[in-house]
């Protein structure tokens, strides 16, 4: 049942390199977003930012993927965000509008930035309101999340040592510690836990030492706090990043 899926552990698949990655995520995209149309009605998604996903944003943009989708019915929004303009190219709005929402005709009250070009406070109270008026009658609970996981074990703009780490009351905080990143806005880990599915994409040799740390349960790090309270969370590592998995030694 799905109220027992919090207890149950994540879905790794391993692929065998960031081409696979891609499409392997975009078949998972498809499916889940078209149960939920189905279901609902709609769909709401919220994007990482990053280099890995951009490839399944490109897949998503072309045929087959973009006429499976119908994408007037689905609401995009954002799992963080730098705090730079929306132009920027360190923007994860700029990427993906770039790569996906101009490609397919995203109209723009179906895209839910966050205003990184705004003070960190004050574009972070205004996305929780953005959030808090499309979704109504309590937590967030998005078809679908997607993320990345940094060397350092982070996922989404929640670094370890962070008190973000255990934030249990806010839905969207922002960052003041640089990390050598800069500023960020981000959805917290309660926020991202009320999803239905969420998505780990993960490639890289560099990454192989975090991903058995994080799957291992490693609760230092903030990806090892990813459990749907009713959902599902599913990995896709690349052979390179999984190598240290366990299982596959």
């Amino acid at each position: 049942m799905a109220a027992n899926r919090s207890n149950h552990k994540p879905i790794v698949q391993v692929v065998p390199d960031g081409a696979a990655l891609a499409r392997t995520a975009a078949d998972l995209f498809v499916r889940f977003v078209q149960e939920a149309i189905v279901s609902r009605g709609r769909a709401t998604v919220a994007l990482s930012g990053g280099s890995t996903p951009q490839k399944l944003y490109a897949l998503l943009a072309g045929p087959p993927n973009s006429t499976r989708l119908d994408f007037s019915a689905i609401d995009f929004f954002f799992v963080d965000e730098r705090c730079v303009p929306p132009d920027d190219s360190e923007s994860n709005y700029c990427a993906v509008n770039r790569l996906l929402f101009r490609a397919v005709g995203v109209a723009a009250e179906k895209s839910h930035r966050i205003r990184g070009e705004l003070a960190p406070v004050v574009a972070a109270v205004e996305y929780e309101a953005e959030l808090r008026s499309c979704f109504r009658g309590g937590w967030p609970q998005f078809d679908l999340v997607l993320l990345g996981l940094g060397a350092d074990g982070h996922t989404a703009s929640i670094f370890p040592g962070e008190p973000t780490v255990s934030e249990r009351e806010a839905w969207v905080v922002h960052t003041e510690t640089d990390h050598g990143i800069g500023r960020r806005v981000t959805l917290t880990m309660a926020a991202i836990n009320h999803a239905r599915q969420i998505l780990f994409l993960v490639d890289g040799a560099e990454k192989a030492d975090v991903v058995a740390r994080v799957l291992g349960g490693a609760r230092e790090l903030p990806a090892s706090r990813v459990r749907p309270a009713t959902g599902e969370c599913r990995w896709l590592i690349t052979q390179s990043a999984a190598f240290k998995l366990p299982r596959l030694g």
